[in-house]
């Protein structure tokens, strides 16, 4: 059962401030993959924040929600724009949608107003009222968050992180960003929410052989562990602890470990990820030894491995963050410091995801995030839990 019409309608007319904030931060990425004058439905679109964007981008929108107040309100505002916005005013659980008809779909913060009961119905009807190559935008808040969410209305239902893969398990995912926001809005006081924003693709999916190949996996994280500590950005032991426990993961899980095992995280994992016995051999980067960018000589360490690893001697150290992002398919990075953001920064270009616990690594700036593809979990328990959910095949 979802908030009634009644109380969204009391919400508007009061005048809350929530909705009047700009759009969600990753549309921006959608509009190269729709075409021109695309048909875009907001399901749950309140005030409009995103009906307004794809409007103003030269789209038509249909926006639906159950709150006829909001609807006027958007109403107004497009026909002063002169946009392309028709508005209908329903119960997202009871809406009736043409088959194959919209080119991009949107649903925001509608899931937790409802009971979770009517989330599986209301995401078929959205898939399929997606034209063959369109694309549906969900956000929601984690079960992380909270149970409170805007002007003193309860939530009805948190998600699990991941939950939405298994419903669009038959479609491409091309987006997925899990970060913990701060809101002010309405009669709140400031509070938190874990938010996740997932977006997929409707199209064919990978054929089982290339699905089920093993994985390579990136761990990245300070050399210096103990100046990490020292600046009291992670708890005395919390990275090293973090990077056995990431290793043992991904040996355990079939997946294959890239790292340079010199000091701090990097050999932490990769010491746990050989102890055990993994399926394939680490992957280990040794840049050659260069006295302007090495503390340590590579002989020092290289030579003293105790387990058999996949080895690439010839790199200078300042190739050794494009290197690890382009063998790798997935990073994981536990805590920042120069080199590792260094290494980030190469996913913009690569475009490989990032994993980032929040109770290790300080939120990236907004510059640098919005060019990523970033899995940002609340803390490391709930990124591995995270993870082991996606090696599934």
């Amino acid at each position: 059962m979802s908030t009634s019409e009644a109380t969204w309608n009391t919400i508007y007319t009061e005048g809350t401030d929530w909705g009047h904030s700009g759009p969600s931060d990753v549309l921006w990425r959608f509009l190269d993959l729709i075409p021109s004058n695309a048909h875009v439905l907001d399901v749950g679109s309140g005030m409009g924040r995103n009906s307004l964007f794809f409007a103003r981008h030269g789209h038509r929108v249909a926006a639906i929600d159950i709150s006829s107040v909001a609807l006027r309100l958007l109403s107004e505002k497009a026909a002063e724009e002169k946009l392309q916005i028709e508005t209908k005013q329903a119960d997202a659980t009871e809406m009736r949608l043409p088959p194959l008809e919209f080119d991009l779909v949107m649903l925001y913060g509608v899931l937790n107003s409802l009971e979770s009961t009517a989330w599986t119905s209301l995401i078929d009807s959205m898939k399929e009222a997606t034209k063959s190559g369109g694309i549906n935008i969900l956000a929601y808040f984690n079960d992380y968050s909270p149970n409170s969410s805007i002007d003193g209305i309860e939530i009805a239902s948190l998600a699990h992180p991941d939950f939405a893969l298994e419903l669009y398990r038959d479609w491409q995912l091309i987006h997925h960003d899990s970060r913990f926001e701060w809101h002010a809005h309405g009669r709140r006081a400031p509070h938190g929410h874990a938010t996740e924003r997932i977006a997929f693709r409707k199209s064919e999916p990978l054929p089982p052989m290339v699905s089920a190949q093993p994985k390579v996996w990136a761990v990245i994280g300070p050399a210096g562990v103990r100046g990490e500590e020292a600046m009291g950005t992670s708890p005395p032991g919390a990275l090293l602890e973090a990077a056995r426990r990431v290793g043992e993961l991904l040996a355990n899980h079939g997946r294959q470990l890239l790292c340079i095992p010199d000091r701090g995280v990097g050999r932490e994992a990769f010491l746990a990820y050989s102890s055990q016995r993994p399926k394939y051999p680490p992957l280990v980067i040794a840049p050659r030894d260069d006295d302007a960018f090495s503390e340590s000589p590579r002989s020092t360490w290289l030579d003293a491995l105790e387990f058999p690893a996949i080895v690439d001697k010839d790199l200078a150290w300042t190739d050794q963050a494009r290197q690890l992002v382009m063998r790798a398919d997935a990073v994981i990075v536990l805590g920042l410091s120069v080199g590792v953001m260094m290494e980030i920064l190469w996913t913009k270009w690569f475009h490989r995801p990032i994993y980032m616990p929040l109770d290790i690594a300080p939120s990236l700036p907004r510059e640098i995030r919005r060019d990523l593809t970033l899995f940002e979990l609340p803390s490391v328990d709930a990124l591995l839990d995270y993870i082991a959910l996606s090696f599934r095949d």
